[in-house]
């Protein structure tokens, strides 16, 4: 599954159409801002690889951690 379908998933359509508002009303970032974050949300290393979400437990986000003992 993909990250931006677990987000849906897990926070709902109410919401997710609460934060679209949100962001649609906020004012445009200038180009110095975006600018400074440019590097900080890139990764030259893996650009034009979509890693998979596997999530923190490492098998998919919509997954329960394992109950299984060490």
């Amino acid at each position: 599954m993909h990250c931006r379908t677990c987000r849906q998933a897990i926070l709902g359509d109410e919401v997710v159409a609460h934060i679209r508002k949100l962001v649609d009303a906020a004012p445009p970032l200038s180009q110095e801002l975006i600018a400074a974050l440019r590097p900080i949300l890139t990764n030259p290393a893996r650009r034009g690889m979509s890693a998979p979400c596997t999530g923190p437990n490492g098998r998919g986000c919509l997954n329960p951690p394992s109950t299984d003992a060490p």
